[in-house]
Parts: structure tokens; sequence; C-alpha cells
């Protein structure tokens, strides 16, 4: 029967409700809290050796195509590097294997950390030195027309320019394989901490590897947060920079602490799965009492008439449909005793079937409707180390862009040394290898006074040809409208009549905005979208009031984030300006970041997803339920019903067919034997289509004066 299995599918969802939507007993750091942190720990160790190939690469286009006359004059080679480079701390030009130093600047170099192994290819190697870090040494041969002659120059691996929270008790590592730190950024960690040693350790192998992930710890009490739980995240990434030949064999390390103040109860499922059982329950004994017991009733007393016992009285219900036939075989009955019929009296009050279906559909509708606005719809609390990581995270593209801004900047400053010594054909060919080098530009080329293009290289430049600022040099945004934001960089050159000018790709910096989770715009000045990483529509002026507040807020401060609603609904909301230069803060952008709190991998968002499932599950079911019902049983007897009333009315001429065999089936076939009866002449009743069900005595039927006519077959149900 259709109830009995829709009680079985509504008791195994219970309990499946009962097991799916348990959490895990021991609390665990939120994947939404470890999740920034891998990413900003994977973007820093990207950008940290991007970093170093881009000052190694740039070095070394600065010396070799030029180096026949650079060479002429060491001195002022290096004394014009280190002004177009000043991250790099010294600079020597060595000769043969002895390294004999022709000319130095800066800090002394270490001659011992050269690397002998090859003396054609760019090489980098690490020096930890106590208090200063990490010293990168670079050594560069000067090419084929000095054979043997190499630059040998050392720069910092990174500087502290890195974006860390110390509420988080965050701070990076550069770590060897062994997981030894030979730089710290931040408060560093204690040695021999037994939480975080091991954890350090295992990141650093990992590492190591090549693999990028995180490390989780076990929870503790910190005495310093009064006495809280706390767990130790750990993520880690390789630093590989795969430009050169040389390996850094060094990893970055985050260190923070996350805590821990949520407990769940393991009771929780049973809430929704005692109240599946209880609807389930009810529902099919409501079905039961309304359509089971009153048809199976009514299916003995119609194969009693229909077998030709016309002495027994039809049993009637206050089910409508029931009641409906009931009324058409009493009126039979009576008619084929040769008794007055019955005035039929039709009545549609009481309970009809549809009603009883319906009404223990809409139960476990209800139960579905209920779990899933109470769970599957309630956005949970997000953990305050979430939303300061995702400052963080933020805080790191908004310094991403601005170096590649600024390392635009830089390059033009080498192409202007090529005009400053009067170098046309090395100009030209150093402007098109840097377009075809960094993909950070879609065009760079020459300019008059007036702004006119003298040649370009890389794509069609889309900056109008009018005179560029009266700077000698800066970063601008040339328009507020159109198909595509113009940023371009310049700087005029020696002879005080022309100007390189290099435009930067608007990919490229929505490409940087791309390491962070969510969606992350940069706005300019008017709050028009000048970068996006979804939807992109180029000057859309960004119009919800939360995310305006919020980049009102990063214009007065460093970086801040914090849940807000916005038009995606309740959304981690972050806002980073983009300064720390002067040509990079005069564009007046800020890096705003929405991820809604729906999407945050958060236990009790997987909470929500799974009791959305379980209340689909159990939307299914009751649809199921009902449709079944409907086809099966409510429908057929609703006609056979009204086949009854037309049959009362006088119209035992038209056949009554049953749909099916079964209950409902054998009742309409017992009907139509008692349209034969009264068509025909009771020799019809037990002996034209014979009903379903067990063989019973077989007795004579007494006409009205007393004499047996025919043999019937009695059936029971």
């Amino acid at each position: 029967m259709p109830s009995s299995v829709g009680l079985a599918l509504s008791l195994l969802l219970a309990v499946f409700c009962a097991f799916y939507l348990q959490q895990p007993a021991t609390p665990a750091v939120a994947e939404a809290v470890v999740e920034p942190q891998e990413r900003f720990t994977a973007s820093m160790a990207r950008t940290l050796a991007a970093s170093v190939a881009k000052e190694v690469t740039n070095l070394r286009a600065a010396v070799t195509p030029p180096a026949a006359g650079l060479a002429q004059n060491p001195d002022d080679l290096l004394g014009e590097l280190g002004a177009i480079y000043p991250r790099w701390r010294g600079m020597a030009l060595v000769e043969g294997a002895g390294e004999r130093i022709i000319a130095a600047r800066g800090e002394p170099v270490p001659l011992d950390e050269l690397d002998r192994t090859s003396s054609h290819t760019a090489t980098v190697r690490p020096l930890s030195l106590a208090g200063h870090g990490v010293l990168l040494v670079a050594t560069i041969p000067l090419g084929a027309d000095h054979e043997g002659r190499h630059l040998v120059a050392c720069i910092d691996l990174s500087s502290s320019e890195i974006p860390l929270d110390e509420r988080l008790g965050q701070s990076v590592l550069l770590v060897t394989a062994t997981g030894a730190a030979v730089d710290t950024y931040g408060p560093a960690p204690e040695t021999g901490d037994q939480a975080l040693s091991p954890l350090i350790r295992a990141a650093a192998a990992e590492a190591a590897a090549g693999r990028t992930g995180s490390e989780v710890g076990s929870p503790y009490a910190d005495g310093a947060a009064h006495g809280a739980t706390v767990v130790p995240v750990v993520a880690y990434a390789p630093l590989a920079v795969t430009e050169m030949s040389g390996t850094l064999g060094l990893s970055v390390v985050s260190v923070s602490r996350a805590s821990i103040d949520r407990e769940e109860s393991q009771w929780y499922p049973l809430v929704p799965s005692g109240a599946l059982i209880v609807v389930a329950v009810l529902g099919f004994v409501l079905v039961r009492a309304a359509l089971v017991k009153p048809v199976r009733r009514l299916r003995a007393d119609t194969i009693a008439v229909a077998s030709g016992v016309l002495d027994r009285t039809i049993r009637t219900s206050r089910v409508v449909e029931v009641r409906r036939i009931a009324a058409a075989i009493e009126h039979c009955r009576a008619r084929l005793r040769g008794e007055a019929a019955r005035p039929n009296r039709r009545s549609a009050l009481g309970l009809s079937i549809r009603h009883a279906v319906i009404l223990s559909t809409v139960a476990l509708f209800a139960w579905s409707a209920l779990l899933a606005t109470t769970v599957g719809l309630s956005l949970p609390a997000v953990p305050e180390a979430a939303v300061r990581q995702r400052a963080v995270e933020v805080s790191w593209i908004a310094d991403s862009v601005r170096r590649s801004l600024d390392e635009g900047m830089s390059d033009l400053k080498v192409l202007g040394r090529f005009s400053a010594r009067n170098q046309e054909p090395e100009l030209r060919t150093s402007m098109e290898r840097l377009a075809g080098r960094e993909i950070r530009y879609r065009s760079v080329y020459l300019v008059d006074q007036e702004g006119r293009i003298i040649v370009h290289f890389g794509r069609q430049p889309l900056r109008a040809e009018e005179r560029l600022p009266v700077d000698e040099e800066g970063l601008r945004q040339a328009n507020t409208s159109g198909r595509l934001p113009v940023i371009f960089a310049y700087r005029s050159l020696a002879d005080g009549q022309r100007a390189v000018v290099a435009e930067f790709d608007v990919e490229h910096i929505s490409g940087l905005l791309r390491q962070s989770a969510g969606r992350t715009r940069i706005v300019d000045s008017g709050l028009r979208t000048i970068a996006d990483t979804q939807g992109y529509l180029a000057f859309q002026e960004l119009s919800d009031d939360s995310l305006r507040r919020s980049v009102g807020e990063a214009r007065t401060r460093i970086s801040g984030a914090s849940v807000m609603d916005s038009s995606a609904g309740p959304s981690v909301v972050a806002s980073v300006a983009i300064g720390g230069s002067s040509a990079a803060t005069a564009l007046g952008w800020v890096v705003v970041a929405e991820q809604p709190v729906a999407e945050l991998n958060l236990p009790e968002n997987e909470l929500r997803r799974r009791a959305l499932v379980v209340a689909l599950l159990g939307a299914v079911i009751a649809l199921l339920h009902c449709v079944w019902q409907e086809l099966m049983f409510v429908r057929p007897l609703r006609r056979t019903a009204a086949a009854g009333e037309r049959l009362v009315d006088g119209d035992i001429k038209s056949v009554i067919y049953p749909v099916r065999q079964d209950h409902v089936g054998t009742i309409t076939s017992c009907l139509e034997i008692c349209r034969q009866a009264l068509a025909d002449g009771t020799h019809r009743l037990g002996d034209v289509r014979r009903p379903r069900g067990k063989p019973a005595e077989i007795r004579p039927l007494r006409s009205a004066v007393g004499s047996p006519k025919h043999a019937l077959i009695r059936r029971e149900s």
C-alpha cells in the first residue's frame, strides 16, 4: 500500500536526518579561517618568488643589451643601476675565476656565495645573515663580448610590508626544509613551543616537496586570552624561482592562532528526526483511517452484494467517496430484493479521501519547510578570526596591485636611461622586449610633446593622443567612461621632447584580484569600477550602501573588514586603499572585497546545506506520496462514486469499467455486476465477472416468493 511505503520512506528519512545532520563531537577550526590563510601564504610565496625573478630579470636586461658600452665605465654602470633599482643593497663587477673586483657600489658583496656551477646563466642563492634576514646573491653574466665578467648583486628577500594582524598572533617565517627559521615577520614563535614546532617542521617538509596546504594543531587553553581555547594554524607554500638557475630551498610558513568558542550539541539532529517520525506516523494513521479501512469494509460489502447476498445491509461511512458508493450499492441491493429504493440523498459533508491525503502531504511539506527555514536558511555567526584573516588577505592583494604599478614606473626609468645616453636603437629594442616580456602591459610606446604616438609595441594603445600631464613622471587614469579603463605610466625622456608611456592591461590587474575568494573590485575616487572579478562592467558605479561605506572608511585607515548587509546578503566586506607610493596613492584606488556569509566554509553552512538536502528529500517523499495516492486510489474511487450515482439516477446502460485490479477495481467490478443484474435480472449476480477473494460456501438465493432460482458464490473480503 502507498501509505505503508510512504511511512517506510519517512522513517528512513528520519534515520538519515539523525546521522546526516550530526556535527563532529570535537570542535575544530572552521575552514573559513584556514582557507584565507592558505591563499595568503601561497600568494605571498608566489609574489616573493616573482619579485626575485623580476629584479634579477630587470638587472640582466639592463646590463646585457648595451654591455659593450657600459663595461667601459663600470662605476657609472653601477651608479646608474643603483639609482634605478634601489632595492639592491650592493653591486660589484667581477672578472675571472678568482673573482677580481673591477668596480663595487653599496654594501660589500659576499663573493663566497657565487654560483660557480654555471657561468652563462643568471643564478640566485639565499644567504642567511644574523639580524639581517635573508640576503639573495645574484650572479649575472655580462654577455659573450665580455666573457668571464659577471655582475654580482645582493638584495633582501622581502621587506617589512607584509600585512599581519597581531590580534591573531600572526607571524610569517622563511624556513628551510628542516623547519629552521631564517627570517621572521611578526612575533616569532618561542623556541621549543610544543604546539607549534612539530607543525612548522611538518609544514616545511611538505613545502620542500613542492606542496601547498596547511597544518592544524590540537586545541589548548591560552592563558593570555583568559583561558580561551585556541588552535594553532600553520599554512605553507614553497618559494620557487623557476625563471633562472639555482634554487632558493626556502618555504613561506604563516602561523596564527584561532580561538574556539563553539560547542555543538550532539542531540540536535534528534529534534527534527523525532518530529518527522511523529508527522509520518500521524499521516499514516490518518490515511489508514480515512482510506484503507473504509475501502476494505466497502469492498467486503460490495463483494457480498455482487455474489448474491442481498440480505446484508451495506455499512455507511463518514468518508464522502465511500459513503457515495455505499449508497449506490445499497440502492442496487434494495432494487434487487424488490424493495422500494430509498431516495438518493447526496451530501458532500464529511471527510474526503483527498482531504486526508492532502492533509498528510501538507504535514510532511510543513516539516520540510520548517527544517529549511529554521536550519537551512539561518546564517551563522562568522568567527572573528575569519574576518581578521580576510582583512589581511585583501591588504596583501592591495599591496600586490601597488607593487605591480610601482614596477611599471621602475621599468620606465630603465628605458629613460637609454635616452639619457642617446642610445635610440637600444631604447626601441628595450621597449619591444618589455612589451613582449611583461604581461602587465598591453602597450608600450613613445609620444611627442602633443601626445601623438611616434612608435608603439604590443597591442593598439587605448589612450587618446593628447598632451601628457606636466609632471616628469607619474601614474594616471585617463578616462572615467568608455569600454575599458585606460591606466598608464609615463616618464619624460632626457631630450624633453618625448616621453615613454606604458598602458597597463586591465585583465592583468583583475588577475591580481582573483587571488581572493568572493567578489573583489577596484574602485576609483568616484566609486567607479576599474577592475572586477565577476561580471565586469567598466566604470559601473558602486551602488551598494554597505560597500560604499566600507570604501569610505578605507580611505581614512589602512585596512578593515566586518560583516555587513550587502545586496548579496550578509557578507564579509573588506576594503583597503592602495597606497605606499606617491604615484599609486595619486590614483585614489580602493580594493573592496565581499564574500557572502552563506559561501564561507563554516560548519554551520555545511549544516545548512545538509538541512536543505534533507528538506528537499522530505518534500519529494511528500509529493510522491500525494501523487501516488491521488492516481492509485483517490481518482479511481471518485470515478466509481460518480458512476454509482449515475446508476442510481437510472443509467443502467453505461458499462462501468474498473481502472486496475486492486481494492478499488474490485469495488468497481462489483458495481458493474449490480448494474448488469438491474438490467438483465438477478441471475447475473455472481456469474459474470467474479471478483477476487476467497471462495466461500454456496448457498441458494431465495426469490421474492421464497423459491431458490440460482446458485451464487458468496465471497468475503
